[in-house]
């Protein structure tokens, strides 16, 4: 019998499967939109898109959330096997589990429209300010101009950031339609205890695993790459 070989859990993934590099992203791009969208808001008066630091900012918080979510790995004596934790003992973890998704699905939507909404205010409230001017007859010797350049691209840069948040919250929600939904709608019986990574066996007694138990067989599995 060839032990089983389990493959490795990837540690910079939240329990959703999302990447830490997903989440982290949105702190460096509120700074930025703190750059821009506050000079833009301070010279014109204007709210957008200024306005879009609200959800940006608490797709930052969420984001920050999000980090404290990770699988928390640990690894067997051997460091031949990794075991999968659940989330802390509560009554009934697995329904615990379906509404912390479906209040972060909920938080994707409201954030992404609030977003989406803000950066079309803002190609509405600077382009009102934009006009063509004739330097000659017909439109090949026309040119398009803007009350103050400057702002306008302010502005447009302004709109980057929001654009950038509102693509992952858009990734985030169909992540969850895709992959989370299913299981929550589908299959109603979710794992309540340890399980291993490889071979799914449940951890029962004292995070061990059944290799370390010579009660229980282990099932006889191919080596990953086998």
């Amino acid at each position: 019998m060839v032990p089983p070989t389990l493959r490795e859990v990837d540690s910079s993934k939240d329990k959703f499967g999302n990447s830490k590099k997903i989440h982290y992203a949105m702190l460096p791009s509120l700074a930025l939109g703190i750059a821009f969208c506050v000079p833009h808001g301070v010279h014109t008066g204007h709210l957008a898109p200024a306005l879009g630091l609200i959800p940006m900012a608490l797709g930052a918080v969420l984001a920050l959330y999000r980090s404290g979510l990770f699988r928390r790995v640990k690894k067997g004596s051997s460091a031949e096997y990794q075991i999968l934790l659940t989330n802390e003992a509560v009554e009934d973890p697995a329904k615990k589990f379906n509404i912390e998704r479906f209040l972060l699905f909920v938080a994707d939507w409201i954030l992404m429209g609030g977003l989406i909404g803000t950066m079309v205010a803002a190609f509405l409230t600077n382009g009102v300010h934009c006009y063509y001017y004739f330097v000659g007859p017909g439109w090949s010797n026309s040119r398009y101009t803007c009350h103050d350049d400057g702002l306008s691209m302010l502005a447009a840069y302004g709109t980057m950031p929001l654009l950038f948040n509102a693509v992952i919250h858009a990734y985030l929600i169909l992540q969850f339609i895709y992959y989370a939904a299913p299981k929550m709608f589908g299959d109603k019986k979710e794992a309540r205890e340890p399980v291993c990574s490889r071979c799914s066996i449940p951890i029962r007694e004292g995070g061990k695993h059944p290799q370390e138990r010579s009660d229980e067989p282990v099932p006889d599995m191919e080596p990953m790459g086998a």
